[in-house]
């Protein structure tokens, strides 16, 4: 007898929905929660060789990404700034991809987001699941011990800051407060000046990277607008103008903007070029 499709549809949509909420509920990973160990697999790489998933480090930093998908670039760019500011800190990073997709497209992806780590292809999803990955872009952070710390799925607003503040908080630099402001910031700091700041900011750090510096300057001049004191657009307008080889008006951008934060990557980036 011929099986009536409503019920089958209803089957479907059901099990679409439970997937969805399960998502939401529960986070990026269905079968490990935060507290758990993260399994170890050693994967081989896009370059032909082998990688494990996490190091032998106090902190692993791994993403489930796809190719041509807005929000698993934005990822790639987020943990490329992330890398560069924390560069020299006891931390792995790695990214995987499922062997679905062509490595040529995954390579030039990565290349262009400047992301610097293994590349690590999941033949037939074997790891997405093991580990039930119910959405991808999403990030795991792990510890030592190997147990995840947190997962972290796309943002719009912040992720660069967001992703920094979780491994700074699980290298013990700063506080679980600390880290909870960046994550979860007040209300009141989410909109007006201080939202421009960060839309510029952010938009300016991309066409930098991208090294299109006439345009990131402007982008770092529309942020001073809104912030004249912002350290890091400070340090944008600074870094864009050296590569532009305008070193007196670089240095003096990055000397306020590191008087203002000291460890502002793009300034001190801009004061190397123009000693």
């Amino acid at each position: 007898m011929r099986k009536h499709p409503l019920p089958m549809l209803a089957t479907a949509l059901a099990a679409f929905l439970t997937a969805d909420l399960l998502s939401a509920s529960s986070g990026a990973f269905a079968n490990v929660a935060e507290g758990d160990p993260v399994p170890e697999a050693t994967l081989p790489t896009l370059d032909g060789k082998k990688e494990p998933l996490l190091g032998k480090t106090d902190v692993s930093v791994f993403l489930f990404f796809r190719t041509g998908q807005e929000h698993s670039r934005a990822t790639l760019e987020a943990l490329a700034a992330a890398q560069k500011e924390l560069a020299g800190k006891p931390v792995r990073w790695t990214a995987v991809i499922s062997d679905r997709f062509a490595a040529a497209e995954v390579a030039a992806e990565v290349k262009a987001s400047g992301f610097a780590g293994p590349v690590l292809v999941d033949a037939g999803d074997a790891l997405y699941g093991t580990m039930g990955v119910a959405m991808h872009p999403c990030i795991g952070i792990a510890g030592k011990d190997h147990k995840l710390l947190f997962y972290q799925a796309f943002t719009k607003i912040n992720y660069a800051d967001v992703i920094r503040a979780r491994v700074r908080f699980a290298l013990g630099e700063i506080s679980r407060e600390e880290m909870q402001k960046v994550v979860e910031p007040p209300a009141a700091t989410q909109g007006g000046e201080a939202q421009m700041v960060r839309r510029f900011f952010k938009l300016g750090e991309r066409l930098y990277q991208a090294k299109d510096y006439a345009k990131a300057l402007d982008s770092a001049k529309k942020c001073l607008e809104h912030d004249a004191n912002a350290a890091n657009c400070l340090g944008l307008r600074a870094a864009a103008l050296a590569a532009q080889g305008n070193c007196a008006e670089a240095r003096k951008s990055a000397e306020k903007s590191l008087a203002a934060d000291p460890k502002d990557a793009l300034a001190a980036e801009a004061k190397a070029a123009c000693p």
